[in-house]
């Protein structure tokens, strides 16, 4: 029986505002990337160049900061002063006093990404990106205008939304702080009131008065603070102000500078600030605070500096790619913030991945794992323990961590190591478990990422359905088609009543509500027209009770193929934690895929089979429908080589456009008649350092609203081609593989199946090519697909995963039954000969059984 778990009673729009903040806040999801600080280091551009440096930091597991990288960017105007982030798409803003011109900085690389200009304004201040709105705000300085953007990420672009610029009553704006949740956007004015104005409207609905003048500005939605200082006017204070008791703290900063640039991390409430006056001798440091005031960190001397941003999720300069994820052992998220449930007592496993796309090797590289403390989970196991990895555990700190060290990282090298941990028997449940893990290197700055799991709750048992569809089955639906959704829970795990309970249904956008029931097909609850959702409450549920709820929408006209529609429904009580459940229809019309071919072409316009460095050539590519009606929305996107620069395509027959940063191109055809053929070109530039031999590979692919989408490849080798002779490749058959899962259903929805390969005792970690992509078989012959690797385990007891994808799979297999694969992978070259590792595994394919 599960343990009954007290808590504050959250009434229904209370509840609401709970998933709201999960939904926007949550960082930590299912795989979880780095995260820095990004911060204006110098606004006086004193290099020779008048360049300004904008480093990063990387935020480490207590919130210290440690420096990543440093990119300089122009000096223009009176100088570099505001920073936001879009986390989404990858862009760092960044604004000048005295112009509208924006830098725009990739943070993954910390390269240059071009810049944009802010429409209509003239001396840029304060800016904020809303990533549930995809909108820009900015504000001239020391006026009232507020510019809303458009941002176009694709083209990095910006244009105004209806009514933009808008007045912003009362407003002398300098810094701004958005609360993304409630929709409320406040601004420091130079003064000591705060202005806060709806972003639906851009009414004024509240002024804050403060005791010290604010000019920065940042707001702790969870916490319910906002931050001010003032540091451009000689204000030496950090404010920290309670939104709900309206009091004030205040620290002082500095003995002789203030507050310049102003952020909060969601994610522990930790407030960082860099401090200055407006240029004079002072401060010029990086500053740390809790939510208590109290200092914890500090860099010093950076350079003259202003704003800084801090990423909303994991986002940050990540050299060695850097990844953490629960990879077994624990059962996928019920809720909207993607965290994994464990139970007390079980056993999990994390995977730490990195690797190193540089073209140059890294040394000396550590990879520090800070475990939770011996009271939430206890060590199990790791890979290359004791060989390079060793677990250490602090009898006065009571703290348990994990590190290994490689001297070497060559490029290209990919890596996965495994920790196994056990959950502490005695755990709470609803308690959040944190692993946090740091790589370093001689060549890279360090870089820190986290993972989340949450121990299981006595939450309510909630089922999700379609009416007519068996479970773990995916619906197919035509436009127009009534969807029946089933709901059911029950109060079975637990032997006391449960009261208030809340079961809050998120409709999809592609359907239309028509009308919900219980069992008895009488009409119950209420359906929210704006919000899209249908919510039900029940006084108290008793222990054993069970209900059923039906709702009924029909899919909207008009969706492409292949949309995925999802219904997810989640249910609270006074006495439970929140738990969803969720079900999924596709879309599906019966056509073909379109026909599609891709030529490379001199030009001459003669087909060719290899390019000498800076060839100019064209890719062609046609298409045809092949069906019986006529397709509509046809788009064709051709995928370019990096080894490849674009100069010009054909847009005589269909409006396209070019993608600098994806380095894509993209026609939109409109509609496509039956039988209609129709041909477009590309023309392109060798780069002239690729070296001989490369491959250079092309991709065009197709899609319409009725089809699946379909592909055509061409590859061109650098150089004309010479045979090698004949190679006499060796094959050695492995000690073990298996295939999972080893029972697939023919209309299952997992993307991949995984193959685990171990190695006899004379094949060494270090004679696997991880280079190559594994091959999988039908039996002997039949070619299948190729595969992605992770090596891992000791060098004298390898390992090898491979993720194959399902689809090809099944494409490949017909019929049900019993079904002999083969995988083979590449070994190290001996004596001049390649050699191969082989192996096989059997696999069933059913109608109803298996995943």
């Amino acid at each position: 029986m599960k343990n009954r778990i007290e808590k504050n009673v959250i009434k229904s729009n209370a509840f609401l505002a709970l998933l709201a903040i999960t939904m926007l806040t949550t960082a930590v999801t299912k795989t979880a990337m780095a995260k820095s600080l990004y911060v204006i280091a110098d606004i006086k551009g004193a290099s020779e160049d008048r360049t300004q440096p904008v480093q990063a930091y990387d935020i480490g597991v207590d919130g210290t900061l440690t420096f990543q990288a440093q990119h300089d960017i122009p000096h223009r105007m009176l100088g570099a002063v505001g920073m936001a982030i879009d986390a989404d798409s990858g862009y760092l803003f960044i604004t000048y006093e005295a112009s509208n011109v924006i830098q725009l900085l990739d943070p993954i690389t910390m390269v240059d990404a071009g810049t944009t200009r802010a429409p209509d304004a003239w001396d840029l201040a304060g800016i904020k990106y809303d990533h549930e709105k995809k909108l820009l705000y900015c504000v001239d300085r020391g006026i009232n205008n507020l510019y809303v953007y458009n941002w176009y990420p694709e083209t990095t672009t910006l244009t105004h939304v209806p009514g933009s610029p808008f007045s912003l009553r009362y407003a002398t704006a300098y810094g701004i702080a958005l609360n993304e949740i409630d929709d409320l956007l406040y601004v420091a004015n130079a003064t000591n009131t705060v202005t806060v104005y709806r972003t639906s409207d851009w009414q004024l609905v509240n002024t804050i008065s403060l005791s010290r003048i604010a000019i920065s500005i940042a707001v702790d939605v969870k916490n319910g603070f906002i931050y001010t200082g003032g540091g451009y006017a000689g204000n030496m204070f950090l404010t920290q102000y309670h939104l709900a008791t309206r009091t004030e703290k205040e620290v002082q900063v500095e003995p002789d500078a203030g507050v310049m640039g102003l952020r909060v991390d969601i994610d522990t409430g930790l407030v960082y600030i860099s401090t200055g006056k407006n240029n004079e001798p002072g401060g010029d440091n990086l500053l740390v605070y809790d939510t208590a005031l109290n200092q914890i960190d500090i860099v010093t001397a950076i350079g003259n500096p202003t704003d800084l941003a801090i990423p909303g999720k994991d986002i940050g300069y990540n050299p060695l790619n850097l990844n953490k994820q629960v990879l077994r052992g624990a059962s996928a998220s019920t809720g909207y913030d993607n965290i994994k449930t464990v139970g007390a007592g079980d056993i999990y496993t994390y995977g730490i991945s990195f690797n190193n796309n540089n073209n140059y090797a890294v040394t000396d590289v550590t990879i520090f794992d800070k475990l939770p403390p011996p009271g939430e989970v206890i060590f199990v196991s790791a890979d290359d323990d004791g060989v390079n990895g060793f677990y250490n555990y602090d009898e006065h700190t009571k703290t348990q961590t994990y590190t290994w060290t490689y001297k070497e990282l060559p490029p290209g090298t990919s890596t996965l190591l495994e920790l196994t941990v056990q959950v502490n028997p005695e755990m709470d449940a609803g308690r959040i478990i944190t692993n946090s893990v740091t790589i370093n290197s001689n060549e890279t700055p360090p870089t820190t990422t986290s993972v989340d799991v949450m121990t299981a709750s006595n939450a309510l048992n909630l089922k999700k359905g379609i009416l007519g569809t068996p479970e773990g089955q995916i619906t197919r639906v035509n436009n127009n088609d009534i969807i029946t959704y089933t709901i059911d829970f029950d109060n079975k795990d637990n032997d006391f009543p449960v009261t208030n309970v809340i079961v809050f249904d998120e409709l999809p956008k592609d359907v239309t509500f028509l009308i919900a029931r219980d069992e008895t097909g009488k009409a119950v609850g209420k359906y929210d027209d704006k919000a899209h959702t249908y919510t039900w409450t029940f006084d108290s549920l008793a222990p054993g009770a069970a209900v059923h709820l039906e709702l009924d929408v029909s899919v909207n006209p008009g969706l492409p193929l292949g949309t995925k529609i999802t219904n997810i429904v989640t249910i609270d009580s006074d006495e439970t934690l929140p738990s969803s459940a969720s079900v999924d229809a596709v879309t599906y019309y019966n056509y073909k895929p379109l026909n599609i071919t891709n030529k490379a072409l001199d030009m001459e316009g003669n087909e060719i089979e290899w390019v000498d460095p800076n060839e100019r050539f064209t890719y062609q590519i046609c298409f045809d429908n092949n069906n019986d009606s006529k397709v509509t929305d046809v788009k064709i996107v051709d995928e370019l080589s990096d080894e490849v620069i674009f100069v010009e395509a054909d847009n005589s027959k269909a409006t396209g456009k070019y993608d600098r940063k994806a380095h894509t191109y993209t026609w939109s055809y409109g509609s496509l008649d039956p039988g209609l053929t129709a041909c477009l070109e590309l023309v392109v530039d060798v780069n002239q350092y690729t070296p001989p031999k490369t491959i250079i590979s092309n991709t065009a692919i197709i899609y319409s609203n009725e089809t699946e989408p379909n592909q055509a490849d061409v590859n061109l080798p650098v150089g004309e081609p010479v045979k090698p002779p004949e190679p006499e490749p060796v094959f050695k058959k492995v000690a073990d593989l298996s295939i999972t899962p080893d029972v697939l259903r023919r209309n299952g929805t997992s993307r991949n199946i995984m193959a685990v390969v171990e190695f006899p005792r004379d094949i060494r970690r270090s004679d696997i090519d991880t280079d190559y992509q594994p091959k999988l078989y039908h039996s002997e012959n039949q070619y299948i697909t190729r595969g992605t690797q992770f090596l891992s385990g000791s060098n004298s007891s390898p390992k090898v995963t491979i993720l194959f994808n399902r689809a090809k799979l099944m494409d490949k297999l017909d019929g049900y039954g019993k079904f002999k694969l083969k995988v083979i992978g590449k070994l190290s070259d001996e004596n001049h000969s390649e050699r191969y590792y082989y192996g096989y595994a059997t696999i069933f394919i059913t109608r109803f059984a298996g995943d």
